[in-house]
């Protein structure tokens, strides 16, 4: 006959399993959890930000929807060589930013993209040339220091590279892009 050990052995041995696998992921989470976090957040052009340009006060094109890229571009038969702007309001932790502004390539400019936090501007980023339409491109801004409520402002232009007949002119680029990645990199409070 079994004595009560050799009996609830099985379960025993189970039970330790168990206990060790829940302590492992335990710990996992807690240095996780105490580890530093990077803060990102990505805002969409489309959702997130507010068409500025085409008001007589402006400077700035109308940017519209392109629903077959999901992105915010320039009506280039209308604005040609002009920039457009969109803004938001940024409500994420004030901080140090590497900003990644995802743009699409086009086969017929290689438009520019500036970022500007309230009036401070940073340097324009020119899209590759190309042979893949829409494909995406990041760029990106070091050190860029954002406040909570700070205007976040992104400009994009149209532009021609010559290359892409067009009736008696050649194709614009419509300055497309899709979205804007911050991460926190330093100040995060």
């Amino acid at each position: 006959m079994m004595n009560m050990f050799q009996q609830a052995k099985p379960y025993f041995i189970v039970l330790t399993i168990c206990a060790f696998l829940i302590s492992c992921t335990n710990t996992t989470d807690n240095k996780l959890n105490k580890a530093p976090l990077k803060n990102t957040i990505t805002l969409s052009a489309v959702d997130d930000f507010k068409k500025i340009g085409g008001k007589d006060t402006s400077p700035y094109a109308p940017a519209y929807i392109d629903k077959n890229t999901n992105s915010l571009a320039i009506n280039a038969v209308h604005y040609k060589n002009v920039f457009s702007n969109a803004q938001t309001i940024f409500n994420g932790v004030s901080g140090i930013y590497q900003i990644e502004l995802t743009a699409l390539t086009e086969l017929d400019g290689e438009s520019q993209y500036q970022i500007s936090v309230n009036t401070q501007a940073y340097p324009l980023k020119t899209n590759p040339r190309t042979s893949i339409d829409y494909a995406p491109h990041t760029h990106k801004w070091e050190n860029v220091r954002i406040n909570s409520g700070d205007k976040l402002g992104v400009s994009f232009s149209s532009t021609t590279n010559g290359l892409i007949p067009e009736g008696d002119i050649t194709a614009f680029s419509r300055g497309r892009w899709t979205e804007v990645k911050l991460t926190c990199v330093k100040d995060c409070s």
